[in-house]
């Protein structure tokens, strides 16, 4: 055999790998076109940013349009600023807990405690006012303290739709904590 004939190991090396990527630079420019748009994914409406402090005006004037009552919105202050706050104002907020005479043995603290009326100022919200923020909110439950919203822009957007009365809301927040 002579010399000339013998292809180095190397040489093979770098051949294969130029046929390769020839062969994926031939594909690749005739890949199909686009699918159709009614066949393509929805993309999400694009969206200002809103700033916790526009959140919260927009929050608390779509509630008090769509309730007809006033509410408490306010932004957390210190390591809590982007939070923002939702519940009855102070002079609403009356309730609280009283233990019931002679609760069954063995029961769980919601049967143990029952809500009540104190008539001071600062308490917890009643289980009125809770299911009218719950239902003018779209969502499953709302606390005694109110409805926390988490400082992130996808959760100030998704509560100002709801407080507006858009439903479903055009985004949704997602943890962003572990």
């Amino acid at each position: 055999m002579n010399a000339t004939n013998i292809i180095p190991f190397h040489g093979f090396q770098e051949s294969a790998r130029a046929a390769f990527v020839n062969m994926i630079a031939a594909t690749l420019s005739t890949t199909s076109p686009a699918p159709p748009a009614a066949l393509a994914a929805p993309q999400p409406e694009a969206l200002p940013y809103l700033e916790r402090n526009e959140a919260i005006t927009r929050i608390k004037a779509g509630l008090e349009r769509r309730t007809g009552r006033k509410w408490s919105v306010t932004g957390g202050s210190g390591t809590a600023w982007g939070w923002i706050k939702v519940t009855a104002p102070p002079k609403r907020r009356t309730w609280g807990s009283k233990r019931r005479e002679n609760p069954p043995p063995g029961c769980s603290h919601s049967e143990e405690w029952e809500p009540v009326d104190i008539g001071e100022p600062n308490r917890d919200m009643s289980p009125d006012d809770r299911e009218c923020l719950k239902a003018a909110l779209g969502v499953h439950w709302v606390g005694c303290s109110g409805e926390s919203i988490p400082a992130s822009g996808d959760y100030y957007r998704e509560y100002v739709d709801r407080a507006e009365g858009i439903h479903p809301p055009r985004r949704i927040g997602k943890p962003y904590w572990d």
